[in-house]
């Protein structure tokens, strides 16, 4: 929809308007969506939860059992418990691990490489020959495959593999296009956009791989920490493109050359059950010894 809308207007602020404008419907969320029943739990606020569960119930037709019911009073209790659970000793007996040192440093830097690639194919291409407004469309249409090839594959291949996989066919093509003749101009976009599909799948896995590999008390705080990483690629994707006017392949080569990382070290993790570890388990193991135990595969 954006490359049809700046086909039309032609003018970067008519286009910011259009498709800035529509997300202003999401202030009317505040009063439509229910609050977190966790949060509720967390928050003491234990009636307001109730009340949202028998909403739930009642719009999904469904009768809430008694043993249900009392289980949610007894989540209540362990919410609380949860909530007084330090994070910051959890950090700190990681940090003690040089085998985890080196896997969070490598997911970091696939982070990185993963938007760094993904939105610099997306900028560059504009800058790849033929009609602009075209080729923007797409590379925003060949995403929809690429999320979609990801599921498959995680499922099929596992995670690791899945992810090499995708980091390699965005590397080869990218790096192929530079020995394509100008004149070729479809085989171009074809590796182009292969190129794109690979780097979507990756980005894609990189959630769920990473969420995986993380205990549960620092699963959510630890992709947050990966996914700000890799707003740093973020950052220089777009000052890519302007290294063709000095090399014209150096964009696409450097495109091809970073997608090629170092995943062969992270640990498989099909068929494995998610770990989840009770708080309390630190009463009787230290936290470094739980974090280990959460990492130790193949």
């Amino acid at each position: 929809m954006v490359a049809l809308f700046a086909w039309i207007t032609k003018d970067w602020v008519e286009l910011q308007l259009i498709a800035s404008t529509p997300a202003l419907i999401f202030v009317v969320y505040y009063w439509i969506l229910p609050e977190s029943v966790r949060w509720l739990l967390a928050k003491d606020r234990h009636d307001e939860a109730k009340v949202i569960v028998y909403r739930v119930a009642e719009v999904n037709k469904v009768d809430l059992s008694e043993s249900f019911l009392k289980n949610l009073d007894e989540d209540h209790v362990t919410v609380d418990k949860q909530e007084n659970v330090k994070i910051l000793p959890v950090i700190k007996s990681m940090l003690k691990s040089r085998k985890l040192i080196i896997r969070f440093v490598i997911v970091f830097f696939i982070w990185a490489v993963n938007a760094f690639v993904f939105y610099g194919l997306s900028i560059n291409s504009t800058s790849i020959g033929g009609d602009k407004y075209l080729n923007f469309a797409l590379v925003s249409l060949v995403e929809i495959p690429g999320y979609s090839l990801a599921w498959i594959c995680i499922q099929k291949l596992g995670r690791r593999f899945s992810l090499v996989g995708s980091l390699l066919i965005s590397g080869v093509t990218c790096c192929l296009t530079i020995w394509v003749p100008t004149d070729i101009h479809w085989a171009i976009v074809v590796l182009f956009l292969i190129g794109k599909l690979g780097v979507t799948s990756a980005f894609s896995i990189c959630y769920v791989h990473t969420s995986e590999m993380l205990p549960t008390i620092i699963r959510s705080g630890g992709v947050g920490v990966a996914s700000t990483t890799a707003r740093v690629g973020a950052l220089l994707a777009p000052f890519v493109p302007l290294l063709g006017q000095y090399v014209s392949y150096l964009p696409m080569l450097l495109f091809g050359g970073l997608a090629s990382s170092f995943v062969c070290q992270l640990p498989e993790l099909l068929s494995l059950r998610l770990t989840f570890f009770h708080f309390n388990s630190c009463t009787h193991y230290s936290c470094l010894e739980i974090i280990i135990a959460c990492n130790e595969c193949s």
